[in-house]
């Protein structure tokens, strides 16, 4: 019974999630590992909010570093690929495996 009733609250905080990103958030694009980046429709105060929803688990180390810049308001758009930070020899971005099995 109990395992019900968190699922159930799961439930509820994904739709309310789910209801703020339609209702305020505009979506700005995605990565390559299938996170979603939005920022408020409306600006309130100096700059809009900026905000990631993670392709399953969310783990901050995700973020790869183009769009890290631009959630932290350092570029006013996330780098695009043809960039010259792009370079063949920097490899892929891989989230941070520490406290897992793969460390």
């Amino acid at each position: 019974m109990k395992k019900q009733s968190v699922s159930f609250l799961t439930f509820l905080g994904n739709l309310q999630i789910m209801l703020f990103n339609w209702r305020r958030g505009e979506p700005v694009g995605t990565d390559s590992q299938g996170n979603r980046y939005f920022q408020e429709r409306r600006q309130r105060g100096l700059r809009r909010r900026r905000w990631v929803m993670y392709n399953g688990e969310p783990e901050a180390t995700r973020v790869p570093p183009e769009w890290f810049g631009w959630l932290h308001y350092t570029h006013d758009a996330p780098l695009p690929e043809d960039s010259p930070f792009h370079q063949p020899w920097i490899k892929p971005h891989i989230p941070n495996r520490s406290g897992s099995a793969e460390a």
